[in-house]
């Protein structure tokens, strides 16, 4: 028997047929059954006659079993679900694209502010116990004893450290200094001892010691009257700071009053030249200027030719008389000056508190070589600077 319309063999048992038969078509659309010929369908077929003879013991028609061939194929087939779909592999050579994080900018940290001590200090005729030239040298023991009071009077500040730069007078040669280093100040962390010899017809000079390294070449810089009058002229010395800044540290002795005021009026218009032009982040000068108070007033030197500086006793006076006493009179012989804005005006001072240093109606007494007391007849001017 050839079946044409297959379908037909659902009519009878089927409260749904039209529905049933559209499923059934649909179904042979999709999975290319022309007809029942399919091997896959006779086959299937053949196994549900025999299963159920077998099972019920009842004969069951060929139309029976080709419905319950298709029940179950349309059960199998709506009970499939797609396969997860697999996320789609990127190549290797075309790899995704990766999110860069948004860059965080630093924010810039303000430089660490420090305090830098700066002192000057006249040492009153500083000559060691050796025979340099026509001076004739002091005892042994009496060298001693000055460098003793001497390092008195430098390590009163800073609770017994001495100050960070320190400019020193009237020092005979750098033997003295590395005497005075070596045997009292070695504690206190100096690290530079700087000295320039000069033609100077007394035999002294001025030097710098300090807390920080040299870094450069020191300069001694020649007074513009050294042909008419052989004096000490400015010393240079570049300095390295602990946040790796330049500072330059001028050393002066302007003539004394026993010369022309032009002389010191010169001196004073070198130093601000020399400090102006100074290739430093900081520059500082310090020294006996030998300027009275009373040649101050007619002169205006330290307010005039140095009017874009700060000056010791101009930020801080009253505060102290004065760093010499001479005829019972105060004068400002001594100062530090800065170029940049960087003084502590509360921090100006002349140190006093060293044993013996003054005499009885409070000015600074002279080393007495005879009992070993006195510093020098100088007091030392001290201020503290505000560096970045």
């Amino acid at each position: 028997m050839k079946i044409t319309q297959p379908e037909a063999f659902f009519l009878p048992v089927s409260r749904h047929g039209n529905g049933l038969i559209k499923l059934i078509r649909s179904f042979y659309r999709q999975n290319g059954i022309k007809n029942h010929r399919n091997f896959f369908k006779t086959v299937a077929l053949a196994l549900l006659l025999k299963l159920s003879n077998v099972i019920t013991g009842v004969r069951v028609g060929w139309s029976m079993a080709k419905y319950f061939y298709f029940l179950v194929m349309i059960s199998l087939f709506s009970c499939q679900q797609a396969p997860p779909s697999k996320p789609k592999a990127q190549s290797q050579n075309n790899p995704a694209p990766k999110t860069k994080p948004t860059p965080v900018t630093p924010t810039p940290k303000e430089p660490q502010a420090f305090k830098v001590s700066v002192m000057a200090y006249n040492l009153e005729n500083f000559f060691d116990n050796v025979k340099d030239h026509d001076e004739t040298p002091i005892a042994d023991e009496v060298f001693a004893k000055k460098i003793s009071q001497v390092a008195k009077g430098i390590l009163q500040v800073q609770n017994g450290k001495g100050p960070d730069i320190l400019f020193v007078e009237e020092v005979e040669n750098i033997n003295a200094l590395n005497k005075l280093q070596e045997t009292h100040l070695a504690a206190a962390g100096f690290k530079s001892v700087t000295l320039l010899e000069s033609n100077d017809e007394r035999g002294i000079d001025v030097g710098v010691i300090s807390k920080y390294p040299v870094e450069g070449t020191p300069v001694l810089h020649k007074m513009p009257f050294s042909d008419v009058n052989p004096t000490r002229g400015i010393l240079e010395v570049p300095l390295k700071l602990p946040n790796g800044k330049i500072l330059r540290a001028f050393a002066v002795h302007f003539p004394s009053q026993a010369n022309p005021v032009e002389q010191r009026k010169a001196a004073a218009e070198l130093l601000r030249d020399l400090m102006i032009h100074a290739n430093a982040d900081y520059v500082v000068g310090g020294g006996d200027t030998n300027i009275k108070n009373s040649e101050e007033d007619r002169e205006k030197i330290y307010s005039g030719t140095f009017k874009d500086f700060q000056v010791t006793h101009l930020i801080a006076a009253p505060k102290f008389p004065g760093s010499y006493f001479y005829k019972d009179h105060w004068d400002y012989l001594d100062a530090i000056f800065t170029r940049e804005k960087v003084m502590l005006a509360d921090t100006v001072n002349t140190p006093k508190a060293a044993a013996t240093q003054l005499n009885e109606n409070g000015s600074p007494k002279r080393f007495d070589k005879a009992d070993g007391t006195g510093i020098s007849d100088h007091l030392p001017i001290y201020v503290e600077l505000n560096l970045q």
